[in-house]
């Protein structure tokens, strides 16, 4: 029987604030690896598994010198969290909305600020047309 190691392996890399997915095309001897969770795609590549951490700050830090150059923000990933604070009735009203909808206050929250988002979004564009 074999001995199970507790040691994690994981195919992410974090730097400033950016995460990218690691992949290994073993075919073509690369690794290789996509930032997650922007529009913009920044890649890298390298032929060796030690260089893939140096691959990815050194793409992540091409990219924002090329922002700061171009003088445009650049595009950052969202962590998934929003903090609202609101008054206690607004609070005790959420709160009701998501009981009389049978989810949580978070689920009803998400929902309810999506649907605003995509009616939102949806009337911009049809303005602009």
């Amino acid at each position: 029987m074999h001995a199970v190691s507790a040691r994690q392996t994981t195919n992410a890399l974090r730097y400033k604030g950016y995460t990218a997915r690691l992949e290994v095309d073993v075919a073509a001897g690369v690794v290789f690896g996509r930032v997650q969770d922007i529009k913009t795609i920044i890649t890298f590549e390298t032929d060796r598994l030690d260089e893939a951490r140096r691959a990815f700050e050194e793409a992540i830090d091409d990219y924002l010198a090329a922002c700061a150059e171009d003088r445009v923000e650049p595009e950052r990933p969202y962590s998934g969290s929003i903090l609202i604070r609101t008054s206690p009735d607004v609070h005790r009203l959420v709160a009701a909305a998501a009981r009389e909808a049978g989810e949580s206050m978070n689920a009803w929250a998400e929902r309810t600020l999506k649907e605003a988002a995509v009616r939102t979004a949806s009337v911009h564009v049809a303005a602009a047309a």
